[in-house]
């Protein structure tokens, strides 16, 4: 999970298993779609999975396990939408992503579809900026690739998104605020406030409100108890496969939901 989906890293993973497959037996193959260790920070493994799954595909991966959210049928991060792209590329490696991504938001969150799927969008590219954010901070590793660490991810600095050049005298939490209002609550207020359409739309908005608080202290989404009852009312049950890593601690604490706060 503290893997980047984008450039050298994934490179590199594919060229270790074409490796491997040159000596012959059986190679298996598996990544995680969902962050293991915190269901809540988001994570962009929607980018990569069409390629990985080609590539199972091409190589004839004798066991090939694409492990998403365990613990809890109600996730946020995208994970329905997980599920459905993986039932699709298991089917055919080629289908149109794009598509799938449009027709999954028209139907999976109704009138307010095209507005999630352009909150998607719009987190996909953030998630990539970031990823070049921490690359020029850190640099490469001895692979040539470069590494996502937990760490970077509760870093004030790789979410704001102020422009280069301009002076900054705090980070500030007005991005992933932005978010929410623009896309979240403007998605809500596309649906009717009970319907299902609405759940699924503060489901996702559960991890832009955690990322908030955890990442700059600031409760206007609330804090996390607040996030952790509201998480519980929609049917989240934890927040982590097993000990989570959060903006305090690093796997002291089993991820159950209660533990959130």
């Amino acid at each position: 999970s503290t893997i980047g989906a984008y450039g050298k890293t994934n490179a590199y993973y594919l060229r270790q298993y074409e490796n491997w497959q040159k000596f012959g037996g059986e190679v298996s193959l598996w990544r995680y779609s969902a962050r293991f260790d915190n269901y809540f920070v988001p994570s962009d493994s929607i980018s990569s999975m069409q390629s990985v799954y080609r590539a199972a595909a091409k190589y004839s991966a004798d066991n090939f396990a694409d492990q998403g959210v365990s613990g809890t049928t109600v996730a946020a991060n995208f994970n329905a939408l997980k599920i459905y792209l993986k039932s699709k590329l298991a089917k055919n490696v080629n289908e149109d992503i794009d598509t799938l991504l449009k027709n999954f938001c028209n139907a999976y969150y109704g009138a307010a579809g095209e507005k999630m799927y352009a909150f998607l969008l719009a987190e996909q590219a953030w998630l990539k900026t970031l990823s070049e954010k921490v690359k020029e901070d850190t640099g490469a590793d001895k692979t040539g690739c470069h590494i996502i660490c937990n760490s970077d991810l509760f870093n004030a600095k790789y979410w704001d998104d102020t422009p280069s050049g301009v002076l900054i005298k705090k980070y500030d939490a007005s991005m992933l605020k932005g978010w929410y209002s623009d896309y979240i609550e403007a998605a809500l207020d596309l649906v009717a406030e009970n319907s299902e359409y609405a759940k699924r739309i503060r489901i996702e908005g559960i991890a832009v409100r955690y990322m908030i608080y955890a990442v700059y202290n600031d409760d206007s989404y609330g804090d996390f108890s607040r996030i952790a009852a509201d998480a519980k009312l929609l049917g989240i049950t934890r927040f982590a496969e097993g000990n989570s890593f959060t903006n305090t601690e690093s796997y002291e604490r089993d991820g159950t939901i209660d533990n959130l706060s």
